[in-house]
């Protein structure tokens, strides 16, 4: 079962695990992870305040989870975290420190007293200005309803280079997830990628976090 939504360059998707969470819950808060460099961008400054049409990157994905409903927001911050916090001090965020940028999983964990004990979490990129309220609310919506552990949005895209796969079996059900530099050359050719954006039951989140380990 999937949910799809389109647009001229890429097809939209979630996709979701089958072990259940509890009863349906209405609160959701966001997490949105801010602590990157700006190496790519070839500039000192954080990514995320980077702007367009006089906008940070960050500010979009803000807009689109408060739309989603998002009732509370948190900004994992690291790199030049001050100037973070000053250039996004307009909007009503929390702001959580990264002392050291150890992957996704870690920045989640630096949030973990602001995720509460139940509800919905939302994990998002602070880098994704074209995401909108409308994916994330059907998304929202659709995990809601399943009353499902955890949700993962998926794209199909012509060139899924450098982006983690989404690997399904011959029924097209969900397998795993993995990193295109641990992906086989067989599960490379999956053109379904991993957007990094998740929903999760509070609670299931909470207890996986608990079970984190570097690796």
């Amino acid at each position: 079962m999937r949910y799809k939504h389109n647009n001229k360059n890429k097809s939209f998707e979630c996709i979701w695990w089958h072990k259940k969470g509890g009863n349906k819950m209405q609160n959701i808060k966001a997490v949105i992870l801010a602590a990157g460099k700006g190496t790519r961008m070839k500039s000192d400054l954080p990514k995320v305040v980077h702007r367009i049409h006089g906008k940070c990157l960050v500010d979009y994905v803000i807009d689109a989870a408060r739309g989603a409903g998002a009732e509370e927001i948190c900004l994992v911050v690291g790199y030049k975290q001050d100037v973070v916090c000053r250039t996004i001090a307009h909007k009503d965020v929390t702001f959580v420190l990264q002392p050291e940028q150890l992957g996704t999983g870690h920045a989640v964990k630096c949030a973990r007293e602001f995720l509460g004990e139940s509800g919905i979490t939302m994990i998002l990129f602070g880098d994704t200005p074209l995401i909108t309220s409308r994916t994330l609310r059907n998304l929202a919506e659709y995990h809601e309803g399943h009353q499902d552990a955890v949700t993962v949005l998926s794209a199909f895209v012509n060139q899924p280079d450098g982006y983690g796969r989404i690997i399904r079996d011959g029924q097209g059900r969900f397998v795993k997830s993995v990193e295109h530099k641990d992906a086989t050359e067989q599960e490379r050719e999956s053109h379904e990628i991993n957007s990094g954006m998740y929903l999760f039951d509070t609670k299931e989140l909470r207890d996986a976090l608990d079970q984190l380990r570097p690796n």
